[in-house]
C-alpha cells in the first residue's frame, strides 16, 4: 500500500524527504502564483503556466501536460493521461482550482479532496514517479498534499 504524508513543514530539514527542495520549491511556486492571483477567476491552465514558468525562471526544468500511458495486467496500452506537471523529470504535479474549500471540522485547514489525492495517484503509477504533489487553489488560499510511494516498474526491469 502506498505509503502517504504531508509536506514537511517550512522548520523541517527538506533534505530528509525524497525531492524534498523540488517539491519545496513548487510550493514556494503556489505560494508566489496564489498571491499573484489573489481573487481573480483564472483557470487551471493558468495557475499550471505560472507554476511552471516561476520554477524555471528559478533553474527547474517544468514540464506540462505529460503523456502517461496506461497498461493492463499483460502489459498492453489501454490509455493515456496527462499529468498537469512534471518537476526535473522526478516530481509529478496535480494543479486544481475550485471555488470553494470543504470546511474543516478541526479547525485546521480543510483536507485536499480524496478525488485529487486518487488523480495524483494515478498519474505516479502511469508515470512511474515516486512523489508527487497535488495542490489545490481556491480563492483566498491553497491547500497542498504530498505523496511519497514506490514508482511502479515494469517487471523484469
Amino acid at each position: 500500500m502506498p505509503q502517504s504524508s504531508h509536506a514537511p513543514s517550512p522548520a523541517a530539514p527538506r533534505k530528509q524527504w525524497p525531492h524534498g527542495e523540488i517539491t519545496a520549491a513548487v510550493l514556494n511556486a503556489a505560494r508566489e502564483v496564489q498571491t499573484h492571483f489573489a481573487g481573480r477567476a483564472y483557470s487551471e491552465e493558468n495557475y499550471r503556466e505560472a507554476i511552471a514558468n516561476h520554477l524555471r525562471r528559478h533553474g527547474f526544468r517544468a514540464a506540462t501536460l505529460v503523456e502517461c500511458v496506461r497498461l493492463d495486467q499483460y502489459r498492453q496500452i489501454v490509455g493515456h493521461s496527462q499529468a498537469d506537471l512534471v518537476v526535473n523529470d522526478c516530481v509529478v504535479v496535480l494543479v486544481k482550482v475550485v471555488t470553494r474549500l470543504k470546511a474543516s471540522t478541526n479547525h485546521s485547514k480543510p483536507p485536499v479532496p480524496h478525488e485529487y489525492i486518487q488523480k495524483l495517484r494515478t498519474y505516479m503509477l502511469d508515470g512511474h514517479w515516486s512523489v508527487g504533489l497535488a495542490v489545490v487553489f481556491g480563492p483566498k488560499q491553497y491547500l497542498y498534499r504530498r505523496l511519497d510511494q514506490p514508482a511502479a516498474t515494469p517487471e523484469g526491469q
